[in-house]
């Protein structure tokens, strides 16, 4: 697992890693986030009452570019990749990729609309 400079994680998060979860710089990720890079618990349920790891082939990287705001009680979930600047709404849950800029809400999640980008303040302009 990375997580990157400037990078805030709220309380009561989780972020579960079999193989690897990379969070990028300057990312806000809120209180109750669920992160995680497999399934957690097999489906059948011999293998769950034997306590049996996640396999590799149900473990899945997940990447999440800088700049990223994660909201409040959020799930992203194996395999996803969210791009650099995007915005998870709130309670969302993400289970495919998150372009760059994107602001996507629900459950599923869904893209509501992008970013308009700006350019960056010159040094030494007025904020």
């Amino acid at each position: 697992m990375t997580i990157g400079d400037g990078t805030f994680i709220g309380h009561d998060c989780g972020l579960f890693a079999c193989r690897s979860i990379d969070i990028g710089q300057r990312c806000l990720i809120a209180a109750r986030v669920t992160i995680r890079d497999n399934d957690g618990h097999p489906t059948e349920s011999a293998r769950r009452n034997r306590n049996e790891a996640p396999t590799p082939d149900t473990i899945r990287p997940v990447v999440i570019g800088d700049d990223v705001w994660i909201g409040a009680g959020a799930v992203v979930l194996k395999g996803v990749r969210i791009g650099k600047g995007a915005v998870i709404g709130a309670g969302a849950v993400v289970t495919r990729d998150v372009e760059p800029g994107s602001i996507v809400a629900g459950n599923p999640a869904r893209v509501v609309r992008q970013l308009e980008t700006s350019p960056p303040l010159r040094s030494g302009a007025a904020a």
